[in-house]
């Protein structure tokens, strides 16, 4: 392992929930005119994940492949934020 990775993988095993809860996720919006199956201008978006609800969070860990090498923080930022949600109820 190299020194990088072994770096990357302590900062993802220590990772906080207020860092977790800044990073950014691309989102997209519809068009004016509510047809899903168009975006609208400027349809990209890039929200905090702490701002995004449990079920768009549980949906990205569905649908996403978050288990490459560069995407590990964000399985690990989504995994923090579902688990402090589900202590809070």
């Amino acid at each position: 392992m190299t020194t990088a990775q072994s770096t990357y993988d302590y900062m993802v095993e220590n990772m906080t929930l207020e860092v977790a809860n800044q990073f950014q996720w691309g989102i997209y919006g519809l068009a004016e005119d509510g047809d899903i199956w168009k975006l609208g201008p400027n349809s990209l978006e890039y929200k905090p994940l702490g701002e995004l609800d449990t079920d768009h969070l549980q949906n990205i860990l569905i649908t996403q492949n978050l288990n490459g090498r560069g995407l590990a923080h964000f399985r690990h930022a989504i995994e923090l934020i579902l688990k402090e949600r589900q202590n809070d109820r």
